[in-house]
């Protein structure tokens, strides 16, 4: 093989792995490129949860491939490394029937993929924003992932040279590392979008003066399920009655009795809090300071995330306010009421 096929050659065989690399669902841990094997046969082996392995052969040709070509790879492949898969991957043209019929001493061949390592960039960077996507990564710029393509290839290279394995870990790291530098909204997105916020009820507590409105006291339980940490900087709840609305904000938070001033908190990547929040009124224009009157009032939660730039409605329930509730306008006490859409939605049906 001469210079110029040798080097077409190995392009290929990176950019075969990067494509495989990038498919959405597989569970691939660690992959080696040019890994130590008795024959040298294995171009890539791959490694998945469970132990499973998978050595792969890739042959490219500007020539007609025939049948006789790849039941001889097939042989060398399977001769060379003990693996519970084996694979061959073909670049270039097909001599007529060379794949119909017959067996591959249980070597997996692919049709074949194109010989013009461009086409193969073009497929990477195709496959690569479904990966994004299905990592909850904002849609990343065509310029930022073309970037990224010949970053991962450069990678992947170097790793070669030394028969190094890349474990999955590593790989998405890299992603997010270049993606964060380039791109650093994309990320921001990511982490935000994977925090969710349980509330289903409401505790009412009287009113610090006379006249006012009551004060409320949110459980709230926050879960993160993304990547990295999170941190909450706060909250407002907003209730709403015909075209009268109060504002609220956190005051403290309860903790086995205890009241501490809320201040912003983490949750840890894979992690949740709970949290007794107490809301008190806050003063602002157009918003109204007296106490509630009997009937329905509509709150809605919104939660300020470090990587998001404006607060995220998280939900919004009705509660009904009748004659029982209004006996904490003089006592002391707390009562709990349900935060739900249900009861709205029966009325529609």
């Amino acid at each position: 093989m001469g210079g110029q096929a040798a080097v077409r050659g190995f392009a290929i065989q990176t950019l075969v792995c990067l494509l495989d690399a990038l498919v959405d669902g597989s569970d691939w841990t660690a992959v080696t490129i040019e890994p130590v094997t008795a024959l040298d046969k294995v171009d890539i082996l791959w490694e998945f949860h469970g132990g499973r392995k998978k050595a792969v052969q890739v042959k490219s040709s500007q020539n007609s491939i025939g049948r006789s070509h790849i039941e001889g790879w097939c042989k060398e492949l399977v001769a060379d490394k003990q693996a519970h898969d084996y694979e061959l991957r073909l670049a270039g043209p097909l001599a007529a029937g060379a794949l119909t019929g017959g067996d591959f001493k249980g070597v997996k061949v692919p049709p074949p993929s194109s010989i013009i390592v461009q086409d193969l960039i073009e497929q990477a960077i195709t496959r690569l924003d479904q990966y994004l996507v299905s990592a909850k990564i904002e849609a990343v710029p065509l310029t930022v992932r073309t970037a990224l393509i010949d970053i991962c290839a450069a990678k992947l290279i170097a790793g070669s040279t030394a028969a190094e394995k890349i474990a999955r870990s590593a790989f998405d790291g890299w992603l997010l590392h270049w993606i964060t530098a380039a791109y650093p909204q994309a990320v921001a997105a990511r982490l935000a979008a994977n925090c969710e916020v349980i509330w289903g009820i409401v505790n009412l507590e009287p009113p610090r003066s006379g006249g006012g409105p009551f004060q409320l006291v949110l459980p709230i339980t926050i879960y993160n399920t993304g990547g990295g940490a999170a941190i909450v900087e706060w909250f407002v709840v907003i209730a709403k009655s015909g075209q009268d609305r109060w504002l609220y904000v956190p005051e403290r938070t309860i903790f086995e009795g205890n009241k501490r001033p809320f201040t912003e908190f983490v949750v840890a990547p894979g992690a949740y809090r709970e949290r007794d929040i107490e809301f008190v009124p806050t003063v602002k224009d157009g918003f109204r300071s007296d106490a509630w009157k009997l009937g329905d009032y509509q709150l809605e939660l919104l939660a300020k995330f470090s990587t998001e730039g404006v607060p995220r409605a998280i939900k919004t329930g009705v509660i009904t306010i009748d004659g029982s509730h209004m006996s904490l306008l003089n006592n002391p006490g707390s009562v709990p009421i349900r935060v739900s859409s249900l009861d709205s939605y029966l009325q529609t049906i």
